[in-house]
């Protein structure tokens, strides 16, 4: 709380705001047993991976709040469609580093060339002559019949360039047109659960990270509840509490298919948010050319 009573959530961690909140809210009265909490994030100035990090944090601080006041409510985050995550930097160092490679030419290469079409170009001058008037005419009309040919073969072949140019499905660029070349699309599963990062809610629990446990009423299964053995010592398991080890004597427990985060792995996916593209099988190339990005020939 600020010096004027009001709660102060900016500049703070996300979770740690979000829990004064519902604490707050369970205080007051507004937020009682079995009420869905639900949350959407509209921005973040994270990567992808270190925004997900975030909503798994605030989603289990809800439910430890929730458990604090002795209540169960069902949170649920979701992440709007215009979210704007910040680049991965290891991501954009790989790529930076793969162009630099491929565009990085050869000196030596180049000087190795001028040197051997200087080479070339002295042994034909020298050729040229010791050649008499007779067989300069000969290799000059003979040039003027290839040149002739090659422009001819030229013509052909740019027409024929231009009637196969241009797969409308791709636009000319041979990519699959559903994953971008990637061979990877979102997981469909994951989305339509609204949840893109492979997480979906636990079926054991129904999402809320907490089971009935399995203890007599929140008493130890060693003393019946009495903190003490058959000689009046503390009990060995307890230590003389008389609650259950598991739960603490709540009668409720951590999901244990889930390790009460509320969440698990989506089947379709393993988890990554990730599956293989439909359209290309996974290579990644435009299934109505087979990446040529020409037009299919008839």
């Amino acid at each position: 709380m600020d010096n004027e009573g009001r709660m102060a959530i900016t500049s703070r961690p996300f979770q740690d705001a979000v829990k004064d909140v519902i604490m707050v809210a369970i205080d007051d009265g507004y937020l009682k047993e079995g009420v869905d909490i639900k949350i959407t994030l509209l921005g973040t100035s994270k990567t992808e991976a270190e925004t997900q990090e975030v909503l798994s944090a605030v989603h289990k601080s809800i439910q430890d709040t929730a458990k604090e006041r002795s209540i169960t409510v069902i949170p649920s985050i979701e992440v709007d469609s215009s979210v704007q995550y910040v680049p991965d930097p290891s991501e954009q160092s790989e790529s930076s580093q793969e162009e630099n490679s491929t565009e990085e030419p050869s000196e030596l290469d180049d000087e190795d060339s001028s040197e051997e079409e200087s080479d070339e170009n002295s042994n034909e001058d020298a050729e040229d002559e010791d050649s008499n008037d007779d067989e300069d005419a000969e290799d000059e009309d003979s040039s003027d019949d290839e040149d002739a040919e090659d422009e001819d073969s030229d013509d052909e072949d740019g027409e024929d360039q231009e009637e196969r140019r241009g797969c409308s499905v791709c636009q000319g660029s041979g990519d699959c047109d559903l994953c971008g070349g990637s061979g990877e699309i979102d997981c469909p599963s994951c989305i339509e659960q609204g949840y893109p990062t492979g997480l979906v809610p636990c079926s054991a629990c129904d999402g809320d990270g907490y089971d009935e446990c399995e203890c007599d009423g929140g008493r130890c299964g060693a003393c019946g509840g009495s903190g003490t053995n058959e000689d009046g010592e503390d009990c060995e398991t307890c230590h003389g509490s008389g609650q259950c080890q598991i739960c603490g004597g709540d009668q409720m427990r951590d999901c244990p298919h889930c390790d009460g985060t509320g969440f698990v792995a989506c089947e379709e996916c393993g988890g990554d948010g990730i599956s293989e593209c439909p359209a290309c099988q996974g290579s990644g190339v435009c299934a109505a050319c087979g990446g040529s990005g020409y037009a299919p020939e008839d």
